[in-house]
């Protein structure tokens, strides 16, 4: 029992933590050597649909 138990909780620590490092990246704005914003498309579109709300 206490074997299940070490398994359902290491399995909702590694959800967890993908999800936190998803928000990292969705939500990093990333510059190449030049300065200019290299961010993903996700992120564009994030702030696209909150500048028009």
């Amino acid at each position: 029992m206490e074997k299940e138990e070490q398994v359902r909780v290491g399995e909702e620590y590694v959800e967890s933590f993908r999800g936190s490092v998803k928000e990292i990246v969705v939500n990093a704005t990333m510059y190449d050597g030049k300065g200019d914003e290299v961010s993903g498309d996700k992120l564009k579109e994030k702030e696209a649909n909150e500048n028009n709300e």
